[in-house]
């Protein structure tokens, strides 16, 4: 397989394991949120849980697949046990900032335009931005802690799965 194709691979493979986490952690978020104001009807809750999670787990999709770009551009040349969790941290929170400065800059055009105040928009932004920079360095660390301790069969290009197929078919 090409070396553009693994790498867009494990982009859309890092960026669904973190979609999954960051829609757990959404559904998590709405059910507190639901249990803090009882007044919502049980229809609206199951709607807003499901809201809360699918758009939790685009956003982790949308991080997870940046932390991996990031990754494959600043550390594509060294080995995966050379990478440290710090250094994937420093790399997720990276990530992480830098999507929602993107987007939360244009965001604030759109709200100034509207007629907000900037001075009200500027602390919720700094907020937003460290808590998901805090939050992406976190599962960036989990992701190459988790990695590290997979088993070298399954690291890239050793085509465990096609000698397991020729093993199997040997023995039938």
């Amino acid at each position: 397989m090409k070396t553009w194709l693994r790498r867009l691979r494990g982009m859309v493979s890092i960026g669904a394991i973190w979609g999954v986490a960051c829609s757990a952690l959404g559904f998590a978020i709405g059910a507190v949120v639901s249990m803090v104001w009882p007044d919502i009807l049980p229809s609206t809750v199951v709607k807003y849980l499901a809201n809360m999670a699918l758009l939790h787990g685009t956003v982790g999709f949308v991080f997870g697949s940046g932390f991996a770009g990031v990754l494959a551009i600043v550390d594509g040349r060294r080995k995966f046990e050379e990478l440290t969790p710090g250094r994937a941290a420093l790399w997720g929170a990276l990530s992480g900032v830098g999507v929602v400065t993107a987007t939360g800059l244009t965001n604030l055009g759109l709200w100034l335009g509207s007629g907000f105040p900037l001075i009200e928009l500027i602390p919720a932004f700094v907020v937003t931005t460290c808590i998901y920079g805090a939050v992406t360095a976190g599962l960036g660390a989990a992701t190459v802690s988790l990695a590290r301790l997979a088993p070298a069969e399954l690291e890239a290009g050793t085509m465990l799965h096609k000698r397991q197929l020729l093993v199997g078919s040997a023995k039938g």
